[in-house]
């Protein structure tokens, strides 16, 4: 099988931040809301920022990063949860614009919070199917602005930060030490669909019922209608037990030879409701202190973490997870490897 290499990656956060002390001051959330989150601060985008300008900048970066020519991207793919600025336009298509991608295909991923696994599982399927070497950038970016939006309160256990990541993906091996894509696997449990629908009549229109997104009305009539949420953690920890034995049978790895497993920037409540079965008997580890959770996010920025991750030797091998409302889990795991001379014909 082709091999696929990650060759560059950035992740682009706001200068502008909010602390939990600062949510707590201004009644937010309360003091015991905030000590479930398991966040300090999130990245708040400015007055004049906007989601897909936060991804322009990511995406220049990791280019730079992996000294890739934009018009030599065959493939664009960009995740996000929630508004992007219009109402009624392709957002991928306005980055692959700023960002000189012209011969790219833009597509917008919408899989909620997977929505970088998901990207990075087409991107590097339309590798495979490439004839000619070349490259994909996979993207993703979300800012939770008010009144549309709580990021502290509006829905439970978790913190929203703003954010945007990049990830280019290519079939040819480049001269420095990268990651290779040794496997990506996923898996659905679509009667789960209605935890962000409740029992809500369809809209005609955005924010037809509620001036804010309101993730916790829909969840209290999801779990009231299904009598908890137990039925709900023995599906997802069992389909994720499953899919993180798929993914390491596929890229021929132990459990045991990992060095770590990188999690979605949720809670410690959230991750225990769904992805206990990972966290005995593996070092996980979960970035969400800085950041909070970063929409469509979380995967490519846990990514880029172990891209720059130096003490990852050559030959290390890490497991990177992601999940999204749906719901759909996608599980990839990585080797870092040694480079050699790159051999990208370039587009025009």
């Amino acid at each position: 099988m082709q091999q696929i290499c990650v060759v560059g990656s950035a992740v682009h956060l706001p200068a502008g931040t909010e602390t939990v002390d600062h949510a707590i001051e201004q009644k937010m959330i309360t003091r015991t809301e905030a000590g479930g989150l398991g966040v300090e601060r999130v990245h708040i985008a400015g007055k004049e920022e906007n989601a897909p300008n936060l991804a322009v900048r990511a995406v220049k970066e990791s280019l730079r990063s992996a000294a890739v020519e934009p018009r030599s991207v065959s493939f664009f793919g960009y995740g996000h949860t929630y508004y992007q600025g219009h109402d009624f336009w392709s957002p991928a298509h306005y980055v692959a614009r700023q960002t000189d991608m012209l011969n790219a295909t833009p597509v917008s991923i919408n899989q909620m919070c997977n929505g970088g696994a998901a990207g990075l599982s087409i991107a590097s399927s339309h590798l495979r199917a490439t004839q000619d070497k070349g490259a994909a950038v996979v993207a993703t970016s979300d800012v939770f602005k008010s009144p549309g939006f709580n990021r502290w309160s509006g829905d439970y256990d978790t913190a929203y930060g703003d954010g945007a990541t990049a990830t280019v993906l290519a079939n040819f091996t480049p001269s420095a030490p990268h990651l290779q894509l040794l496997a990506c696997q996923s898996t659905s449990s679509s009667r789960f669909e209605a935890m962000y629908r409740g029992e809500d009549q369809f809209m005609a229109v955005p924010h037809e019922r509620r001036k804010a997104i309101d993730i916790k009305a829909t969840k209290r009539a999801f779990f009231r209608a299904e009598g908890g949420a137990a039925a709900f953690r023995e599906e997802a920890t069992l389909a994720i037990s499953r899919l993180f034995i798929r993914a390491l049978g596929q890229a021929r790895v132990r459990c045991d030879e990992l060095s770590y497993v990188l999690l979605p920037r949720l809670s410690p409540k959230v991750l225990d409701l769904m992805y206990a079965p990972l966290l005995d008997g593996t070092e996980a580890i979960c970035l969400r202190s800085d950041t909070g959770h970063l929409g469509a996010g979380d995967f490519l920025a846990n990514l880029d973490y172990a891209v720059h991750d130096d003490s990852l030797k050559v030959g290390g091998t890490v497991a990177v997870i992601g999940g999204g409302g749906g719901f759909t889990w996608t599980a990839a795991v990585f080797r870092k490897a040694e480079g050699r001379s790159r051999d990208l014909v370039k587009r025009t």
